[in-house]
């Protein structure tokens, strides 16, 4: 990650002084991403999410001008669901998730009104939002349970609105009856055999 990282700022600083086709593309900063999301330490999360909102602003405002896509939000959810601080893994991961699913609300409300064919840069996948359930069920803070469902919920209202691709699949339940089974309260074998019956359903 240091040399993808160097040669990165390299490219910014010929692209500063001058050389405007140095500029660093998305491309290139999601390797970058790439990298932090497989260094599984808290330095290459917080690296990802710096890099991830600097990618969000405008050079005048101390960022990199980058349109970020689904990619640079799907890796830096995984640099931050891979820290090995659960607690910070759960928080990031699912604020970078609320990042992205805004950032797609904006996109496909923008592609409506200008009728544009193109397909919009961020969409959401399944596989970003079960890092974040799997990291908040490994978190085993006391709204675990209630953060899961509400994530489950907005899964299952994004399939209702066709978007059939982010339903949640039984990784998602999983962390789910995980969650569960670490909770403390009442009444808590019945929800997971309701859980376990919404599955069959």
């Amino acid at each position: 990650s240091e040399l993808c990282l160097k040669l990165l700022e390299r490219m910014l600083h010929l692209y500063r002084s001058g050389n405007f086709f140095a500029k660093p593309n998305c491309i290139n900063f999601n390797a970058v991403l790439m990298a932090y999301s497989r260094g599984k330490s808290k330095e290459a999360a917080e690296r990802a999410v710096e890099m991830l909102a600097k990618m969000e602003r405008p050079d005048f405002d101390g960022g990199y001008d980058v349109e970020p896509d689904r990619f640079s939000y799907a890796l830096t959810i995984l640099a931050c669901a891979r820290c090995p601080d659960i607690v910070y893994a759960a928080n990031m991961s699912e604020a970078i998730l609320e990042k992205m699913e805004e950032r797609a609300r904006i996109e496909a409300k923008k592609k409506e009104e200008i009728s544009s064919a193109a397909p919009p840069a961020v969409t959401l996948d399944i596989e970003s939002f079960n890092a974040v359930l799997t990291a908040i069920s490994k978190s085993r803070q006391p709204d675990s349970v209630a953060r899961i469902m509400a994530i489950i919920r907005r899964m299952e209202d994004y399939a209702k609105q066709g978007m059939d691709a982010v339903a949640p699949n039984i990784r998602s339940w999983n962390a789910v009856l995980r969650s569960l089974s670490k909770a403390r309260g009442r009444n808590l074998g019945e929800r997971s055999e309701q859980i376990l019956n919404h599955m069959f359903e």
